[in-house]
């Protein structure tokens, strides 16, 4: 009766595939490995990729949007710059100008005043005598002078009697406003801005009061009103 058992060919055969077998299965395992390694470094190294591309483009978006805003913080800088020096400029040349009207206006009532006081003082000081017309006739024709004033107080008995001459008797109310542009200290008058009563013209007053004698003048007064230079 036959045996089945295998021969020892066989045997050695069937041991040697087993040892095959096992040494490939490690082998298999370690390419399975190393492949799995590689995939996922590749894909860490994407990620990596992507984010470093993501965090480039943040980065540019800021420094674009700092870039903006610096800009505009300049622009306004300079354009408030601009506007205050333009304000500034417009102020020093506005007190420019006025001082250069005050001045004209001090310069014309200076030369008016010296001619209404060496026409009226004879007259305020009793020395001359003279009429209304007489007196306001070099003053007609003048578009210049709003009005002349003199104005005396004399002793008659143990009464005061007061003659005032005009030039424009309609004229006769004026508002000074204080205080005066210049106090002429050689010729003790004063040099005023003025008003009309309706405030409707500008007007310059220069106005010198003259004391009396002790005897028969109590005093007087002249006073020239004048359209203020623009």
């Amino acid at each position: 009766m036959a045996s089945s058992r295998p021969s020892g060919r066989q045997s050695a055969r069937s041991t040697a595939q087993s040892s095959r077998r096992m040494d490939a299965a490690p082998a298999r395992a370690s390419q399975r490995g190393a492949a799995a390694s590689q995939r996922g470094a590749a894909g860490n190294s994407g990620r990596s990729q992507r984010s470093s591309g993501r965090s480039a483009g943040g980065d540019k978006k800021v420094f674009i949007i700092i870039g903006c805003v610096i800009a505009v913080l300049v622009s306004v800088v300079l354009v408030l710059y601009f506007y205050r020096t333009g304000q500034r400029q417009e102020h020093d040349q506005k007190k420019a100008d006025e001082a250069a009207v005050k001045e004209k206006n001090i310069e014309m009532a200076k030369k008016y005043f010296t001619q209404a006081y060496n026409a009226g003082f004879p007259w305020i000081t009793g020395k001359k005598e003279a009429t209304e017309d007489e007196m306001m006739a070099q003053f007609k024709g003048d578009d210049q002078i709003y009005n002349v004033v003199f104005e005396r107080t004399i002793k008659v008995k143990k009464d005061e009697k007061t003659t005032t001459y005009r030039k424009d008797a309609t004229r006769s109310t004026i508002d000074k406003i204080s205080p005066p542009l210049k106090v002429v200290d050689d010729e003790k008058y004063e040099i005023c801005k003025g008003l009309t009563s309706d405030k409707s013209v500008d007007l310059i007053v220069a106005e010198k009061f003259i004391p009396g004698d002790g005897v028969s003048m109590t005093g007087g007064k002249v006073t020239i009103v004048l359209k203020a230079l623009k």
